[in-house]
């Protein structure tokens, strides 16, 4: 079977919400981390904000170990720039362990639209809140950002003077 109609034939694709929805059910489920890539090209079909929710959700709900690679490796597939967005706000909303990844997401904040920074912001606050980071890295990180903030205009410097005080807190 060819690419192309293994695709067409992928129920994520379809606009047809209820089988959507049946698959969606059948990944919580049965679902791999394999699949990860073929669910975010469904979230990219997606013209529904109520699916586009739900893929959203099933993301953001699994905790399979190798989740936070698969996710940053999402992130950084260059076919996905279109919903970066997306794909932060699921990283922020799995609540799983991505310091070891902080300088990508300030990199994300630093070079992304407003509202995507917003959600590499609540990423960075949540794991500083929830674990420990040494000292030095937030000073590497406070160094990132201060390097480009006056390149950056007025809303973003606002916002990254905030995550200025988010690191050195």
């Amino acid at each position: 079977m060819s690419n192309t109609s293994k695709k067409s034939t992928d129920p994520l694709l379809s606009q047809d919400k209820s089988m959507v929805k049946k698959e969606i059910q059948r990944l919580r489920s049965e679902g791999k981390l394999s699949d990860v890539p073929r669910i975010v090209d469904g979230l990219k079909a997606q013209h529904s904000s109520e699916m586009k929710g739900e893929i959203i959700a099933l993301l953001s709900d699994t905790k399979a170990d190798g989740m936070v690679d698969q996710m940053i490796d999402q992130i950084k597939t260059p076919e996905n720039k279109g919903i970066i967005q997306d794909l932060v706000e699921i990283c922020w909303q799995s609540q799983l362990d991505y310091t070891a990844h902080l300088d990508f997401f300030v990199d994300v904040f630093l070079t992304s639209d407003y509202a995507t920074a917003i959600e590499a912001f609540s990423l960075v606050e949540t794991s500083l809140e929830e674990k420990q980071v040494d000292h030095e890295t937030c000073q590497a990180l406070i160094h990132k950002i201060k390097t480009v903030l006056f390149d950056l205009n007025v809303d973003m410097k606002n916002l990254a003077v905030e995550l200025i005080h988010v690191l050195d807190a």
